[in-house]
């Protein structure tokens, strides 16, 4: 886990989980083809992918991966027309997977030189992902770190031989993970390898020459440095932060560009440049006919700009301004513009929503804005960490609940708030966001989605100005801690069932006009005429 999983991807709308997971997927598949083209795909889609793959562009994106583009890469709106330029046959077939994620593909693939393969994999929230079979075989992978996967025939000597080749000749490289798994004894078999390096050059060559079959997926990514913090826990960030005397924004930075190698000068200027694509798709999606690829939705970014600056609303001008935002970068995302995940796509406007206009109207300084963002960043790898930020598996408190809550905490801090302070921030947003469900309209999230941003906004700022009159969770003694609220999806919300409704349930919540369905019993219609009785 690193703040890129939550701050991030930059990617193309409309859905980090299905568009930007569903392309790294399709990568993977690309990835294990080698030098080969594939001629022949076809997808299996199980769950949500299944039910919504056309209108969040999982199709688009898992063709994308397979011909080796990005989710980043602007040829993923084209990749139906590139694969038929290429020479590339497919099929989607929704069909579900018993017993897998809610966002499950399966690429069974052939390639121009005659080899076949097959590739399973799901996106679990904020465009990451993790492979659970290849070729018949269980792997356990994300593909955040280099991975090597070494295909081979189970025989006595070849894992021998492989750590033998490793000892004498890449000694320097360190295996953070390995793993084997084979069909059956005697058979094909597989080793997994997770590198804190990237692999040099020539060691795939060497693998090979034991008869093994090497690939490396994700070359130049990787860790390679000891974490400070392991980010299981808001409370012990914010000790941490008080212990140091300093902001959480200044420990994430130490910490992460420690983590990841490089110089915290350089990690800062990454973060810039997500802040950057966020102010893009602010104005991009303040102009008008910008229209969603569904065609349900599009230009409330540019009405409430019209509104926020002729009538400047009930809430004042910088409320306005700031729905404004949020709505035009959540228009960005389903119109398939560029985006920055924070921390996916369904609730990507909630941040730029937040923190634009403390920079562009109330004229922070810039590098205060971006540093704000490792704040928001370093409590989201503690959600993502103990509960989750996919709305397909968690609902929309896993989404909008999680990007207002650290779009609170990273005001805060923006204002001079402590590190206790954007805790509780935090903390209230997420009590208010506990249950919240992802309800799909016509099988898609945008609708609901979209609104949420700009409520998101609101709620991130109501939340920070509280904190900030030291209004706590519990101002009389925060006996409620903010921990408590962002752990396992099913402690986030209702009793049972309810906290955890998902973007995969579409046919529980079908309905007439609205999609949001609500059901009360003849019992419950009586109790309720009953107490206004006694009333």
């Amino acid at each position: 886990m690193n703040i890129f999983n939550i701050i991030g991807p930059v990617m193309i709308g409309p859905s980090s989980s299905h568009t930007a997971g569903a392309c790294r997927i399709g990568r993977v598949a690309n990835k294990l083809a080698g030098d080969a083209r594939i001629i022949r795909a076809r997808i299996q889609l199980s769950g949500s992918f299944a039910r919504t793959y056309r209108g969040h562009g999982t199709d688009n994106a898992i063709l994308a991966g397979i011909l080796g583009y990005y989710s980043w890469s602007e040829e993923l709106r084209d990749s139906m027309r590139i694969a038929a330029e290429r020479g590339l046959s497919y099929e989607f077939v929704p069909e579900d997977i018993s017993g897998a994620h809610p966002n499950t593909a399966r690429i069974y693939y052939e390639c121009d030189n005659g080899k076949q393969g097959m590739v399973e994999g799901a996106s679990i929230g904020g465009g990451n992902i993790q492979i659970t079979n290849i070729d018949g075989m269980e792997v356990n992978f994300t593909g955040d770190n280099n991975t090597l996967l070494i295909l081979h025939h189970d025989r006595p000597g070849v894992i021998a031989a492989v750590t033998q080749l490793m000892y004498e000749k890449y000694a320097d490289l360190n295996i953070g993970n390995f793993r084997l798994s084979r069909k059956e004894k005697g058979g094909e078999a597989m080793m997994m390898l997770e590198l804190d390096q990237a692999p040099p050059e020539g060691m795939i060559e060497d693998l090979n020459k034991i008869k093994c079959g090497a690939h490396g997926l994700n070359p130049g990514a990787g860790l390679t440095g000891d974490a400070m913090i392991q980010y299981n826990s808001i409370q012990e960030i914010v000790e941490a932060a008080e212990k140091a005397g300093i902001k959480i924004s200044e420990l994430c930075l130490k910490d992460q560009a420690a983590q990841l190698g490089i110089s915290e000068e350089d990690l800062y200027r990454e973060l810039e440049k997500d802040f950057d694509v966020m102010i893009e798709a602010a104005d991009w999606g303040q102009q008008p006919g910008r229209i969603s690829r569904s065609g349900l939705t599009g230009e409330e970014g540019y009405r409430m700009k019209q509104y926020a600056e002729t009538k400047g609303g009930l809430t004042g001008s910088l409320m306005t301004k700031a729905m404004a935002r949020a709505l035009a970068v959540s228009n960005c995302n389903a119109a398939m513009g560029r985006i920055v995940a924070t921390p996916t796509a369904g609730s990507c406007g909630i941040l730029p929503g937040c923190l634009v206009p403390m920079y562009e109207d109330r004229n922070f300084p810039k590098r205060d804005v971006v540093m704000s963002i490792f704040t928001a960043g370093a409590f989201g790898m503690v959600i993502a960490t103990n509960a989750c930020i996919a709305g397909a598996q968690g609902g929309c408190q896993a989404e909008c609940g999680s990007a207002a809550g650290m779009a609170a905490a990273a005001l805060v801090e923006l204002m001079g708030g402590t590190p206790t302070q954007c805790a509780d921030a935090l903390g209230m947003v997420i009590v208010n966001e506990l249950g919240l469900v992802c309800d799909p309209v016509a099988g898609l999230v945008e609708i609901p989605c979209i609104k949420r941003n700009a409520a998101g906004v609101i709620l991130a700022y109501a939340c920070a100005d509280m904190a900030l009159a030291d209004i706590g969770l519990n101002s009389r003694g925060r006996v409620h801690p903010c921990d408590e609220g962002s752990r396992r999806p099913d402690a986030r919300g209702t009793q049972g069932d309810r906290g955890r409704r998902s973007c995969d349930n579409t046919d529980r919540k079908k309905t007439q006009g609205t999609g949001l369905r609500k059901r009360v019993s003849r019992r419950t219609r009586k109790q309720h005429t009953d107490n206004r009785r006694k009333i």
